[in-house]
């Protein structure tokens, strides 16, 4: 099925980038936007998890774990993006 390759391809490509956003934060010794996007992404999943699985099967579990993780990639993109940012 095509949909839980979209979903496994997705989750691969976000947590690689967490990966070195995390690295990155942990290097600056600023573990809570660690600390906070894992929290989103712990209730993201399981929420989801609650809404898709029953009607998806195991085919909603990973739009559940791929919604989840996206929404934590982008939770550290934004504060990388603003650490980063020259001021003017």
């Amino acid at each position: 099925d095509w949909s839980s390759d979209v979903c496994s391809s997705d989750l691969i490509v976000s947590l690689s980038l967490i990966s070195i956003l995390a690295a990155y934060f942990s290097g600056i010794n600023q573990l809570k936007y660690n600390l906070g996007g894992s929290i989103l992404a712990l209730g993201l999943v399981t929420l989801f998890n609650f809404i898709l699985v029953p009607q998806l099967g195991i085919n909603g579990a990973a739009w559940a774990d791929s919604i989840g993780y996206f929404s934590y990639l982008c939770f550290l993109l934004y504060f990388f993006r603003k650490k980063t940012r020259p001021t003017p």
